[in-house]
Parts: C-alpha cells; sequence; structure tokens
C-alpha cells in the first residue's frame, strides 16, 4: 500500500487514488491499486540537462490530470520566486495515458477554486484561461512586474498585485498596487495603489475580506483588506 510523502507536492492525491514518490530527478505516480505507473524526469519535461525536481503542482478534480513542475536547482534569482520566472513550465499528465503537454502557462499561475479557471501571467498581461471550454480573457497589464494572484471564494473574482519598476534593493519608492478583476463582468479596478508597505495577497478570507503580509520586513504582521471601504489594518503582530 502506498504510503503519504510528507515533501511539498508528493504524497497522495485528494481523491486518494494515486501515489507520488521521489525517483532520481523525477516523481513516480502510481495509482493505489498498481494499475498504472507513470514516471516523468526533470530531464524529459525541462528539455535541458541540468540538475532539478519535480513535483505536483495541482489535481483536476475530476481524476483526469495531474498538473506538474520541473524545478532547476539554483534557478530563482532575483525576485523571481516572487513573481515567478520565465523558465517555469506548467506541465499536464494524462493520467490515463501517461502522456504531458506543456501547458504554455508555467510564468506565474493560479487555478480558481472551483478549478474553472486558471489565471496566468505573459508579456501581453494577466490571462484568465477556462479550463471547460478552452476560452481565454486577455488583461493587459502596463506594469513592469505583477501576479501574485489570489481569487475570491467563488471564483468570480482574482486580485493580485503590480509594481512600476522592476525591484531591487534600491528601486523601491512606489511600492505595490493591487488590481481587482471581475471574470463575469469583465472589469478591473484598483483596491489600493502604490502602497510602500509592499503587501502582497495571501488569503481570500470571505466576500469582501482579504488577507495581505509584506514582502519587506514585518515577519509575522499581517494586513486585513476590506474590499467595501478599502481601509487597510493591522491585524496580527508577531
Amino acid at each position: 500500500m502506498p504510503y503519504a510523502c510528507v515533501s511539498p507536492g508528493l504524497g497522495l492525491s485528494p481523491n486518494g487514488v494515486w501515489a507520488v514518490f521521489f525517483n532520481g530527478s523525477g516523481i513516480k505516480i502510481i495509482s493505489v491499486n498498481d494499475t498504472k505507473e507513470w514516471q516523468v524526469t526533470f530531464s524529459e519535461l525541462s528539455g535541458t540537462e541540468g540538475a532539478g525536481t519535480v513535483s505536483v503542482a495541482h489535481w483536476s478534480p475530476d481524476g483526469k490530470y495531474a498538473y506538474v513542475l520541473p524545478h532547476q536547482d539554483g534557478a530563482d534569482g532575483g525576485y523571481e520566486w516572487f513573481w515567478g520566472s520565465e523558465w517555469t513550465k506548467l506541465i499536464r499528465l494524462d493520467l490515463g495515458t501517461g502522456t504531458w503537454t506543456d501547458t504554455k502557462m508555467g510564468y506565474a499561475y493560479s487555478f480558481s477554486p472551483n478549478d474553472r479557471y486558471l489565471a496566468y501571467r505573459s508579456e501581453q498581461g494577466i490571462h484568465i484561461h477556462d479550463l471547460r471550454t478552452g476560452q481565454e480573457k486577455v488583461i493587459p497589464i502596463r506594469y513592469a512586474e505583477y501576479g501574485r494572484f489570489t481569487w475570491s471564494p467563488d471564483s468570480q473574482q482574482i486580485l493580485f498585485i503590480a509594481t512600476l519598476n522592476e525591484m531591487d534593493l534600491e528601486n523601491r519608492e512606489n511600492g505595490f498596487t493591487a488590481l481587482l478583476y471581475d471574470v463575469e463582468a469583465d472589469e478591473r479596478q484598483i483596491a489600493f495603489e502604490n502602497n510602500i508597505k509592499f503587501l502582497y495577497p495571501v488569503q481570500w478570507n470571505d466576500e469582501n475580506q482579504v488577507v495581505f503580509e509584506k514582502l519587506f520586513g514585518g515577519f509575522g504582521e499581517r494586513y486585513n483588506l476590506d474590499l467595501n471601504t478599502g481601509i487597510i489594518t493591522l491585524t496580527q503582530n508577531q
């Protein structure tokens, strides 16, 4: 009987049908009834011979797919760990056949809570990809960096941050702007602008309350944004 691993991206699938194990520079995905077994490696997914690992990023709720990430060792320089890397690939593995496809949506991505949408970043802006129909909306973004997507609980809105300048230790004067996009209404609005606390969203608790943390300093500090009033309050300080 396969056992659950404790490392990120490993262990049992949410439906308990698949178990994931390290296998050298890749992973092995085995059905718990031992009828199917798939193996993918870093080199085949990335197309390179460098050192790296593979992890599961997401399981489709219908049990058909596992989305996996090849991760190159030492690839996250600068703020790539925060915004996402152009190098990152989001691979969709068909659990029925063992075949895989590069989704081309790996730069920075987020699945909606109901698993209908996949938001991801490109040079054109933010894409909202409908996983049921394959259709996409593109939200043009005129910022140097953007991402850190957080979905509303009903999967109808997405909040993300953006900054006018690429960040480094000497270029932080503009802060973060938080933008809110309504998927159904196709409308965008600014939740807050040029916040020099550099707050980024981590959790959308209910319809109008979003939790933020600070990128620089303030370890343990959490802030709450009320979307109705636009008021930001410190809620936790450890």
